[in-house]
């Protein structure tokens, strides 16, 4: 410091230059670097909002109920329960507001109205938070499966309080919608698995994966990725011929036998690939057999309406 105080007084004239020219270049980089950073952040916000809508269009792809807008298998939650379990607290915000465009042109999209809208999307900002802020507290850092007590506290907060108290207020989303307040509790539990349903199976795919997330930098592709890539393939076509056999066993004995199918596909999954395998498998087995089976009972009761306007029409 004293050296430095001599040095400034023998050379006054320099200091004051070089000062001068240093500010003059952090002046000159300021808008840039703002610039800059505002985009390197923007980008997972961006990303959350573009998975929320890409699952959002997915869920709609999978099946809806009769209204066509309530879907019993709604990933958007967990993707953006998955945001802000990575995120700093102090960004929850903007992963929430960047959710809300996807939401809003997703719901309108299938004509939700926007009283509807705003609830639903409240709902689902409450059960991401309560997940993310109860994983982080309970379960606490990856890996979040590390251990029996982490895996049975995560299924405790994601597949039965957080869903629970979010469904409180998403049942009146299809009140709003003009539904009956007698059928409340119906609606409740159609929320309520729609948000459990993907928390046991898409959550934990993405925190397995993401725990890991340091070999994948050196993820090269090999032969002994075939293995894997067969045994998916197998079991979305196991899935599939189980969906449609139990379609036509409905009342039949065999029907616990058929559903039962894909197990061994499940079993050899987490058997080889340990517990990214059988997570994913378990994603897999839910998606499809969802999609059948909704697809299935649309499909029904289209030939049924078909089938009374038919009988109508030649009376």
């Amino acid at each position: 410091m004293v050296a430095m105080g001599v040095s400034e007084q023998l050379e006054p004239g320099r200091s004051e230059s070089t000062r001068l020219l240093k500010n003059a270049d952090i002046s000159a980089r300021t808008p840039w670097e703002r610039v800059r950073q505002a985009a390197v952040s923007l980008q997972g916000p961006v990303l959350v909002a573009l998975a929320y809508f890409l699952g959002a269009e997915a869920a709609f792809y999978i099946g809806t109920l009769s209204d066509r807008i309530f879907a019993l298998f709604w990933p958007p939650n967990v993707v953006l329960f998955c945001a802000l379990l990575i995120v700093p607290r102090r960004d929850w915000w903007v992963y929430i507001a960047a959710a809300f465009p996807a939401h809003a042109i997703a719901e309108l999209g299938v004509g939700m109205p926007p009283s509807q809208l705003v609830v639903a999307f409240a709902t689902n900002c409450m059960v991401a938070l309560l997940n993310a802020y109860a994983v982080r507290r309970f379960v606490g850092d990856p890996p979040w499966f590390g251990n029996f007590r982490k895996a049975s506290l995560y299924i405790v907060i994601a597949a039965g309080f957080s869903p629970a108290v979010a469904a409180l207020g998403g049942a009146f989303v299809p009140i709003l919608g003009g539904g009956s307040f007698a059928e409340y509790w119906v609606f409740y539990s159609h929320w309520y698995l729609a948000n459990a349903l993907p928390n046991l199976t898409l959550g934990p795919v993405f925190m397995i994966w993401y725990s890991d997330r340091a070999g994948w930098t050196h993820w090269k592709p090999a032969r002994r990725h075939l293995e894997p890539a067969v045994v998916a393939l197998a079991l979305v076509g196991v899935c599939i011929l189980t969906a449609a056999a139990a379609g036509g066993l409905a009342t039949g004995n065999l029907l616990p036998v058929v559903l039962l199918l894909p197990l061994p596909v499940v079993i050899l999954s987490a058997v080889r690939f340990g517990e990214k395998g059988a997570s994913a498998a378990i994603l897999v087995v839910a998606v499809i057999l969802t999609w059948r089976t909704l697809r299935g009972v649309v499909c029904s009761r289209a030939k049924s309406r078909n089938t009374a306007s038919w009988r109508c029409s030649c009376s």
